[in-house]
């Protein structure tokens, strides 16, 4: 049952959520993300920290910052194994009350897995503090002219090159927002580079509108509200102020075409083997407060995506909106929704009820400006 799988697997996101700022043994400030990316908040030149190797003349500065850049990789990690750590034995303890052997045989067996990651990343994290540290003595005390020292420092830097690539896929910079435009078929256009600017009207400062020009298409983006959160009555004492499904909805409008772009995050990875997919043409509900149904198809597949540092599990949908549809969120609030996943459908009750509405009238006021 779906109930069962959501009550054994809690979310490693309940855990690890929004954004924390963390301090290393180094004593270095780092900001950490929801998905695993970090960024070093101070104690590092930003500049540095694209891990673009420098010319000869900058090797200096290359290796001293380094030095910052893996102390705080082994420390991030280290802390994310812990909080996995604790994510399991809360599984294991679940597992247990329910007296579900196979979940408790599996989370043992990842308890000892991780138990031999956590021993290993302190052996690393302790060997990456102490060099840390002896950069901060060199900057410090100016020590570069003790070339025993430095050597130290370089052999221990160039050691650790094959860190490039996986730093420069997780960490130091939270990840920018891509300049080419994907469709709603998923193909992107790299020739025809689109210009982009964020829009805020003068009469509703609540109204903030991205606009896309290229040379077929304008589009008009809101951003991304949010529309609804769901959380089984079991599931509520183990998730205690996290909601299982979150759902996030925008409005935009390519040429003269409207589109809804919906969101879901489901705070688990385990759980969302109970939820299964959302295939393309699979049946979306609006149902208005006056009692109207209006049925969508998801215009493509959406297996979901794993946050990998997260554990949640994010599905991007897309519907085309008719003239009907724009009509009644021009006027009437919206009372719940339904979806149709791959395992069932299930409803949710709206919360936030007039967020279309408002977004609407967001792209209406916009389009009269013109």
């Amino acid at each position: 049952m779906r109930i069962f799988y959501l009550i054994i697997f809690i979310c490693f996101s309940v855990l690890v959520s929004g954004q924390q700022i963390l301090y290393s043994e180094g004593k270095q400030k780092i900001q950490l993300y929801e998905n695993g990316v970090y960024s070093l908040v101070t104690d590092v030149d930003t500049v540095m920290v694209h891990l673009i190797r420098p010319n000869v003349s900058d090797s200096i500065g290359y290796y001293l910052v380094f030095s910052k850049i893996i102390e705080a990789e082994y420390f991030v990690t280290n802390y994310l194994l812990h909080k996995e750590q604790d994510v399991t034995n809360l599984s294991l303890k679940i597992a247990k009350e329910e007296n579900h052997l196979n979940h408790i045989s599996d989370n043992k067996k990842k308890l000892k897995d991780l138990r031999i990651k956590i021993k290993d990343n302190e052996d690393l994290y302790s060997n990456a503090l102490h060099y840390k540290t002896l950069a901060d003595h060199i900057v410090v005390n100016d020590s570069i002219t003790n070339h025993k020292k430095w050597e130290r420092l370089k052999k221990y830097v160039d050691s650790k090159d094959y860190l490039l690539k996986i730093i420069q896929n997780r960490a130091l910079m939270p990840p920018a927002e891509s300049n080419v435009n994907l469709d709603i078929t998923g193909k992107t256009d790299v020739l025809d580079k689109p210009e982009i600017k964020k829009i805020i009207l003068e009469s509703d400062k609540n109204c903030s509108v991205t606009e896309i020009v290229k040379s077929k298409t304008i589009e008009l983006q809101n951003d991304f509200a949010p529309f609804f959160t769901y959380t089984p009555e079991r599931l509520k004492s183990y998730l205690k102020n996290e909601n299982l499904l979150k759902g996030k909805i925008r409005l935009r409008q390519i040429n003269n075409q409207y589109y809804l772009d919906l969101t879901l995050i489901l705070n688990s990875k385990d759980a969302a083997k109970s939820y299964g997919n959302i295939p393309e043409n699979n049946m979306f509900r609006i149902e208005f407060i006056n009692g109207i149904r209006l049925n969508f198809k998801n215009l493509k597949n959406s297996g979901g995506s794993i946050e990998e540092y997260s554990g949640r599990v994010i599905y991007n949908l897309t519907f085309n909106v008719g003239k009907e549809m724009l009509n009644l969120i021009d006027k009437v609030p919206i009372d719940h929704v339904g979806l149709m996943w791959s395992t069932g459908f299930e409803k949710y009750n709206i919360y936030e009820i007039d967020v279309l509405m408002n977004q609407y009238k967001c792209i209406k006021s916009l389009n009269r400006q013109k």
